[in-house]
């Protein structure tokens, strides 16, 4: 302690010069560390925001184009901006704000992440939107009525729908719903079966609206026409789902006429048979028809390869099901089962 107060008493303070050099020795040392940083840092990256017109619905389809990628709004549930933001890259300014662009963590570049503000952002994705089995668009629509009136009927491969209500609504169909052709009809359900709205279908392929069980702006007989202009468009509205499933059918079992495989035929119409088995589960219930009826001949066997298939695809997507897609997809599994046995029974 006594040797510790004397080397205290004996301390001299540096001199000024000694202060100086150190102060400067200091400050570059700095500098030089910034330089370095600075150097290495990547600029953010100028990006564009795009909003193009969707006659289908009341607002503008968002697009973020990077160099001659093109990224869409991904809806993607029940994330938090903050958690899945990464590396800020970049920046795209729109007529009224600025987008500050991230890597989204994880994904590489395959999606991004534009934040206008704390309570708004979007993931964007490279992989263009799923595109539509059919979409159907008001006819002779007006500027007032896509404020005003439900403006599209769109129908996905899936089995799944959206009716595009109009922003002075508020009701908002923020549950899956579901579509279903019966005879010359369109039913969209609720996922638990419940009706929500009924379309009749005219000579023309046309929606004609009739009926909701929630507000939707329709007037009773507005007519939704499909936003193609081929035949087949005009056909499948007109048609059932199991009326083109036989037409296809028989496309499919016309050639090759000399081959008893199965596999054959439906390799030579690859195509029809891909029709049938991208109306997904609304197809099930036509298909299983056709197994439970015995057929055990060509079609009988086409049908089962479809069932199977679909069953298959189902699998592989992970997707979440409504209560009739459940139902279905139990019973076509232990029709296709009894089929088998069936048609084994008969070999043996």
């Amino acid at each position: 302690m006594k040797k510790l107060f004397h080397s205290w008493l004996n301390f001299k303070k540096p001199s000024r010069i000694i202060i100086i050099i150190a102060a400067v020795v200091l400050v570059a040392a700095l500098s030089v560390g910034f330089a370095v940083n600075k150097a290495t840092a990547k600029p953010l990256i100028e990006m564009k925001m795009v909003y193009e017109d969707n006659p289908a619905f009341w607002f503008k389809d968002m697009k973020l184009v990077w160099d001659d990628t093109d990224y869409f709004v991904a809806h993607i549930e029940n994330y938090n901006a903050n958690k899945i933001r990464g590396r800020e890259i970049g920046y795209a300014t729109d007529e009224i704000s600025t987008w500050r662009i991230y890597e989204l963590k994880g994904h590489g570049r395959d999606y991004l992440l534009a934040v206008e503000s704390d309570d708004v952002w979007r993931v964007m994705s490279s992989n263009p939107p799923e595109k539509p089995f059919r979409q159907y668009i008001l006819e002779n629509a007006t500027e007032h009525d896509s404020f005003t009136k439900m403006l599209s009927v769109t129908l996905y491969n899936d089995g799944t729908a959206r009716l595009s209500t109009p922003p002075i609504s508020s009701f908002a169909l923020v549950f899956p719903c579901f579509y279903s052709f019966t005879g010359n009809e369109l039913l969209v359900k609720y996922g638990s079966g419940e009706e929500i709205a009924r379309f009749d279908i005219a000579d023309d392929g046309a929606l004609i609206f009739r009926s909701a069980t929630v507000p939707l702006y329709a007037d009773k007989g507005a007519r939704y026409v499909s936003g193609a202009s081929d035949d087949a468009t005009l056909l499948f509205a007109a048609e059932s789902i199991a009326e083109i499933i036989e037409r296809n059918l028989e496309i499919i079992m016309s050639s090759p006429m000399m081959s008893s495989a199965t596999g054959n035929y439906i390799r030579e119409h690859q195509t029809e048979y891909d029709a049938i088995l991208d109306m997904g589960i609304n197809a099930l219930p036509a298909l299983t028809d056709i197994l439970n009826m015995g057929d055990r001949g060509l079609r009988g066997n086409i049908a089962a390869c479809a069932v199977n298939d679909i069953i298959e695809r189902d699998l592989l997507s992970s997707r979440s099901h409504s209560e009739w897609e459940n139902e279905t997809l139990t019973a076509a599994v232990s029709d296709l089962a009894k089929w088998e046995r069936s048609f084994y029974d008969e070999q043996n």
